[in-house]
């Protein structure tokens, strides 16, 4: 019955501006907490993702830092003490925003500007259909993947808006499609995850996606000329780090596994850095790197079996809401299975939300258990690292240390499976997606031709 609370109590504008206000207030409650009651926001910053409140937007000063130094001549892909010993493991394109005169000093407003970004692009996703998609939709923006992101001054925030900016102007005017694919390329520019939207063009008429496929092949050309060596070099340089807390990717589950015996692995809950270098510590990598590509294969043959069941489910999905969908259902399945992801990236998730109550309330009436166990299972996604933190607070020191690591386990257990299942049916949702624009280029191609 949750569908029918009506969303004619709420004025348009709230339905559509909600989750954004939502957030905002939020801000700047976290905001005059830091400044006024710092203890309190620290307690907050624990429970939400088991870490005391640090320096604000520290990757962002990272990132201005490697281009002050690159500024300086610095090589800023080789450990140096201009990066304290580190590395700069992002696209060397992004290098030419150090050509601006900005400083370490300036990521106070840049995390500010990059927050209130976020906040706005909220706004783009369709209109909430009811109030209680309005309730769902602002307890996934306001989630721990969003404050971990925020606090952290990611980049991935200003991806989100210029992708977010994309797939509205693609979903809104037909015309102006093509300036959608030229801000994917500047996210691309940045990371290299967006490319994978470049996908979206299949939604193109045959002419358009033909200039399209053109204009990327001498895209790429150009770039890898240019920007060959350095990209290679940023791509060897991403991190790896312990699957147990804030990452996801499909090499966490069995990464996992083999790094059980060195139990335990929760004890340090208020220090990031010991999880970092401890891959080394893992027992038989290419026993549990091979499992990682038997198990990515099974999943997209259940997906590609599952994927009829979606043939005949998105019709029931407005337009305007499937490509946010589509697009957010790529970001994901791609990151997933390309390499490890640090928690915050999780983001995105928001974007697959209206869809997935498109899905689970559809206009023709009735229920589908299985879209509403695939928005549960994405909130709870979002706030995994509350739910962890919980239930370590409450178990920490109550029983014996077994029971604390099996209980943690089991935890992170579900979360890899959680993470797994919803993977599995995003993809099979891309299958169903691209097999029905296929058939229709094809069609097209056929009349086209004599």
């Amino acid at each position: 019955m949750i569908k029918y609370c009506k969303a004619q109590i709420l004025p348009s504008a709230l339905l559509q501006y909600g989750g954004s206000l939502f957030l905002l207030v939020m801000l700047l409650m976290f905001i005059a907490l830091r400044d006024f009651l710092p203890s309190l926001y620290n307690m907050l910053c624990e429970i939400l993702y088991g870490v005391r409140g640090q320096e604000p937007f520290i990757d962002l000063g990272d990132i201005l830092r490697a281009g002050v130094c690159w500024r300086h001549g610095v090589n800023v892909y080789v450990p140096s003490v201009c990066l304290d010993g580190g590395v700069f493991n992002y696209s060397p394109i992004l290098l030419n925003a150090a050509r601006l005169p900005l400083e370490v000093s300036d990521r106070g407003v840049g995390g500010l500007l990059m927050a209130f970004g976020f906040i706005a692009s909220v706004a783009l996703l369709p209109k909430a259909e009811a109030v209680s998609e309005l309730v769902f939709r602002c307890a996934a923006v306001a989630s721990t993947a969003t404050w971990y992101a925020i606090e952290q001054g990611n980049l991935d925030l200003c991806l989100f808006a210029i992708i977010m900016l994309g797939v509205w102007l693609l979903r809104k005017n037909h015309k102006l499609s093509v300036i959608s694919y030229v801000l994917f390329g500047v996210a691309a520019a940045a990371k290299f995850y967006p490319a994978i939207l470049f996908l979206l063009g299949l939604r193109e008429r045959v002419f358009r996606l033909s200039l399209l496929v053109l204009a990327g092949c001498i895209l790429v050309v150009v770039v890898f000329v240019a920007y060959g060596s350095g990209i290679v070099k940023a791509a060897s340089e991403i991190p790896l780090s312990q699957p147990f807390r804030a990452t996801f990717g499909a090499r966490d589950l069995f990464g996992g596994l083999a790094l059980l015996h060195v139990l335990p692995w929760h004890s340090a809950t208020h220090v990031i850095r010991p999880f970092y270098p401890s891959t080394a510590l893992m027992s038989e990598p290419r026993l549990s790197n091979l499992l990682t590509v038997l198990m990515s294969l099974g999943a997209l043959v259940l997906a590609w079996m599952d994927a009829p069941r979606y043939s005949i489910k998105l019709p029931q999905v407005d337009p305007s809401r499937l490509v946010f969908l589509v697009a957010g259902a790529l970001l994901i399945v791609f990151c997933f299975f390309a390499a490890q992801n640090v928690y915050y990236r999780g983001i995105f998730l928001v974007m697959l939300l209206p869809g997935f109550w498109n899905l689970a309330y559809p206009r023709s009436g009735g229920t589908d258990w299985r879209a509403r166990l695939l928005i549960v299972l994405t909130l709870a996604l979002l706030w995994e690292a509350a739910i962890r933190e919980v239930v370590h607070g409450v178990i920490g020191g109550a029983f014996p240390l077994w029971v604390e690591e099996a209980t943690m386990v089991v935890v992170w257990l579900a979360r890899e499976l959680a993470w797994w299942w919803l993977v599995i049916q995003l993809t099979a949702l891309i299958i169903a997606f691209f097999r029905r624009e296929l058939i229709r280029l094809h069609r097209d191609m056929r009349l086209l031709l004599p």
